[in-house]
């Protein structure tokens, strides 16, 4: 069922993809490395990875996965005069703890700005290394 579910999906144009989001997520993209750091930073998402490769639809989410070992602040953008001029800050965006993994369905970001914060037992240090925040866009959740 869920095999037929998801060809219908992929087969068919935005009106059905929307209406199909109970479907488990499939990504359709490369990973978008997000940089992560004690200061926020912004990345641009490649068009080609908003978009299926083989049905050019737009994908309708994306999974989000955080391997840091702190928390991280992240925000994502759908216009690009907002990626150029706005930032995540440690009190905006959605708030993720080290090993979080999750997909997001309600938002089609064309850049992300990310920010490393401390937390109690997750301290940020002189010696505290960075790995990027992956986002991977797809279909379902």
């Amino acid at each position: 069922m869920r095999a037929l579910a998801l060809f219908l999906l992929i087969a068919s144009g935005p009106a059905l993809a929307q209406s199909t989001q109970g479907i488990p997520f499939r990504r359709m993209s490369e990973p978008v490395q997000l940089a992560v750091g004690p200061t926020a930073r912004t990345t641009m998402v490649p068009q080609d990875s908003l978009k299926d490769p083989k049905s050019g639809q737009k994908l309708t989410s994306f999974y989000v996965i955080n391997p840091n070992s702190v928390y991280v602040r992240f925000k994502g953008y759908s216009t690009v005069s907002d990626c150029a001029n706005l930032n995540v800050t440690p009190t905006t965006g959605w708030l993720v703890p080290p090993g979080f993994t999750a997909v997001f369905a309600t938002q089609y970001p064309l850049c992300g700005s990310t920010l490393a914060v401390s937390m109690p037992n997750f301290p940020i240090t002189g010696s505290t290394t960075y790995a990027p925040l992956e986002w991977s866009y797809g279909f379902g959740q």
